[in-house]
């Protein structure tokens, strides 16, 4: 059977004390090693979440910005294209108005061309046919 004596009493203190000394001088350290371990862990666990909120906040800000831009920046040239329209189409409609005006001018004065000219042979039939009345009759009045 198992003996009780002074032996396994020394061998129980002397476990005893070996645990505490391992607990205060090994398992204690390493145990508040592995927990600052994980808190840094929880910590930069935290600030990366935080860092891929700001980083998405602003990504999307800058998408928005960039949206806005872009439409700014349509409407930009849609009027800019509208505007252009106008003015080609009122510098049309005034060329073709001082076109028309030169027209109707030149119109105008060929009109009274061929009149001047008409009374200039008119009158150039006048004098040559009294030049010829008066040669036929040979200056004999009539």
């Amino acid at each position: 059977m198992l003996e009780l004596d002074g032996t396994l009493i020394i061998a129980i203190i002397s476990f005893v004390i070996f645990a505490f000394i391992m607990n205060a001088v090994l398992y204690q350290p390493i145990m508040k090693i592995l927990e600052e371990r994980e808190q840094f862990i929880k910590d930069n666990s935290a600030c990366e979440n935080a860092a891929k909120e700001e980083a998405e906040k602003i990504a999307e800000q800058k998408q928005k910005e960039l949206s806005e831009a872009r439409f700014n920046a349509s409407q930009k040239v849609n009027t800019n294209l509208e505007m252009f329209k106008k003015e080609q189409r009122t510098a049309t409609e005034e060329f073709g108005k001082v076109q028309k005006e030169k027209a109707e001018q030149e119109k105008q004065q060929i009109f009274e061309e061929a009149k001047s000219a008409s009374e200039e042979i008119k009158s150039d039939i006048d004098n040559i046919s009294e030049m010829i009345k008066q040669k036929v009759l040979g200056g004999r009045n009539v």
